[in-house]
């Protein structure tokens, strides 16, 4: 179990093996998004990222260099 000074730390937006956080709340919410979306006619981009092999098995400087290839915004 995670002990209070370490929830106080964790984002709001953080997900998975958090109190009254589980899976189905984030399904939750990404179908209201998407549902959202399609009522609004706008897109929605959604990146899912694996923190452990996002800061220790990629190559930063390469990362960059790809991403200044495809028209994005910087936001």
């Amino acid at each position: 179990m995670i002990n209070r000074g370490t929830i106080s730390r964790v984002a709001e937006e953080q997900y998975g093996f958090m109190p009254d956080k589980r899976t189905r709340n984030a399904i939750f919410l990404l179908r209201i998004l998407a549902e959202r979306s399609i009522q609004m006619q706008k897109n929605v981009y959604i990146c899912f990222l694996d923190y452990v092999k996002a800061f220790y098995k990629v190559q930063h400087k390469t990362l960059i260099e790809m991403l200044e290839l495809f028209p994005i915004d910087g936001k």
